[in-house]
């Protein structure tokens, strides 16, 4: 796959540090209030962005995890006028009791697959309107 366009990879790192000035100033439960209405993102867009907040997220001087890189990623869907949806879920590694976000895009996971499947569910924002 090509690398993805500098302009793109600069929205990346401002929306992961948008997000995580979000998650430190705002209440969880505001962030899973309300979701973004559109059109499901096509699967180039969601590789898109997903490859893009992953190459930006290990570059950048502080956290970035799966809720900061799901919020980033709604970000960027919005600014494209593309639906999305957070969902938080937890599960067990090891014995120990673990949580994570992912977002969705119609039925594609933009951020998060690779844990999603392991989670249960607890939480989702509201279907967004077309």
């Amino acid at each position: 796959m090509r690398r993805p366009p500098f302009s793109v990879y600069l929205e990346a790192c401002m929306a992961l540090a948008m997000a995580r000035m979000a998650l430190l100033a705002r209440p969880s439960k505001t962030h899973f209030s309300a979701s973004v209405g559109g059109a499901p993102a096509s699967e180039e867009q969601v590789a898109l962005i997903h490859r893009t907040l992953t190459a930006a997220s290990r570059r950048l001087p502080f956290r970035t995890l799966c809720y900061e890189q799901a919020l980033a990623a709604r970000t960027m869907l919005a600014r494209r006028r593309l639906s999305s949806r957070l969902h938080f879920g937890t599960g067990k590694t090891d014995g120990d009791l673990t949580a994570h976000v992912w977002l969705t895009s119609g039925e594609r996971i933009v951020v998060g697959a690779d844990e999603a499947a392991r989670h249960i569910e607890l939480a989702r924002s509201p279907e967004p309107e077309a």
